[in-house]
């Protein structure tokens, strides 16, 4: 899975592919623009 997150105050731009079907499963039935916390994705991404 390919993500594009982008933050429109400062345009910024962050492109993260996912390959570990677990930390993907945590994106089904989302909606597109539904806030996810990063610390979902993985433990290098906390801070976000």
């Amino acid at each position: 899975m390919k993500l594009n997150i982008s933050f429109q105050g400062n345009s910024c731009q962050k492109f993260i592919e996912l390959n570990d079907e677990c930390t993907v499963c945590k994106f089904y039935e989302k909606h597109m623009a539904t806030e996810v916390a990063a610390d979902a994705l993985d433990e290098e991404r906390k801070d976000y």
